[in-house]
C-alpha cells in the first residue's frame, strides 16, 4: 500500500524594519485583501531568493516607503518562526534608528507608495496595541518591552 507523503508547507522568509525615532515606530497598514488584512504592521516584505535579509531590507523600505536606509545603522533584533496555521513564515527583525532629517520627511506622511496607511505610535501605545498586530510581531514588542 503507498500513502503520501503531508507535504510540509513552504517558510516565507520575510525582512521586517523597526523605523524608530526617539520613542516613535512608524507602521503601516495591511491592505484589507492582504493575509492578516487591516492589521497594522512594521515596514517590510519577502526576501528574494537572492538577497539577503539586509538587502531585502533595504528595498522593501525604498520600495514601501521611497526611503533610503543604507546609510542608516542597522541593527539585527533577531529571528521569528510563526505558524499561522494556513502559513508559515520566518521574520529577520531589525531596528534602523532614523536620523532627524529622515524623520521630519517622514512625520507628517500619511500614505505609502503602496497606497498603505502610515501612522507613527509611540513605544506605550504600541506595546497596548498587540491585538492591532499579525500575531508573529508579537515577539516583536516583548523585545521591545524589555528594552
Amino acid at each position: 500500500m503507498t500513502t503520501k507523503c503531508k507535504q510540509l508547507p513552504k517558510i516565507t522568509p520575510v525582512s521586517v524594519a523597526l523605523l524608530r525615532y526617539g520613542d516613535e515606530f512608524l507602521l503601516a497598514r495591511r491592505h484589507a485583501h492582504q493575509h492578516q488584512g487591516d492589521k497594522l504592521e512594521f515596514v517590510g516584505g519577502k526576501i528574494e531568493p537572492n538577497e539577503t535579509p539586509q538587502i531585502a531590507l533595504i528595498r522593501e523600505v525604498g520600495e514601501e516607503l521611497g526611503l533610503d536606509i543604507c546609510a542608516n545603522t542597522i541593527h539585527e533584533l533577531g529571528q521569528i518562526c510563526h505558524d499561522y496555521g494556513d502559513r508559515l513564515v520566518k521574520l529577520y527583525v531589525y531596528e534602523i534608528v532614523l536620523t532627524n532629517s529622515q524623520y521630519l520627511d517622514f512625520k507628517d506622511k500619511k500614505i505609502g507608495l503602496d497606497n498603505q496607511a502610515l501612522l507613527w505610535l509611540d513605544k506605550t501605545t504600541l506595546l497596548q496595541s498587540a491585538k492591532r498586530l499579525p500575531q508573529a510581531n508579537w515577539q516583536i514588542l516583548a523585545w521591545l518591552d524589555d528594552k
